[in-house]
């Protein structure tokens, strides 16, 4: 278990779906935050990106992540 309630690195705010990849490293979508924040397998925090909006690279209240085929996260 790691992550806590928050909006620093590693923290949620209303941690909702989930992926993990090939190499076991986890997406997470932190839907009151607006943003997916990336761990590696033992839940080390290794990114986050996304923000409030519409515009590309921003999010309004990721309820899943999902890694297609080609690498991307849709």
């Amino acid at each position: 278990m790691f992550g806590k309630p928050g909006t620093a690195d590693g923290e949620f705010n209303r941690a909702e779906g989930l992926d993990v990849d090939a190499q076991d490293r986890i997406y997470v979508a932190d839907s009151c935050n607006h943003r997916i924040v990336h761990f590696d397998h033992d839940g080390r925090f290794l990114s986050a990106f996304g923000t409030l909006g519409d515009a590309p690279g921003e999010l309004r209240f990721p309820y899943n992540v999902e890694r297609l085929s080609d690498g991307t996260l849709a």
